[in-house]
């Protein structure tokens, strides 16, 4: 997983801050994210408000996007 900090001459600038491990299916946490402004409790939050509607069939575009928007479950 990725953090774009911006684009440059149509490429993106960004960093990894996490690597998939495939020889145990897990994930490295490379770097610290720096672009996103809110805490381990609000990305816990959000993490279960999208589980719920994966969990319930509303994964169309309409639906995420609401809850993005809205920044809460």
């Amino acid at each position: 997983m990725s953090e774009v900090e911006g684009v440059s001459d149509g490429r993106p600038k960004a960093r990894i801050l996490f690597r998939w491990r495939e020889n145990d299916d897990s994930f490295e946490e490379i770097e610290p994210f720096r672009l996103l402004d809110v805490g381990p409790a609000v990305l816990d939050t959000r993490a279960r408000a999208i589980e719920d509607r994966v969990r319930s069939g509303r994964t169309d575009g309409e639906a995420l996007s609401d809850l993005l928007r809205k920044k809460s479950p």
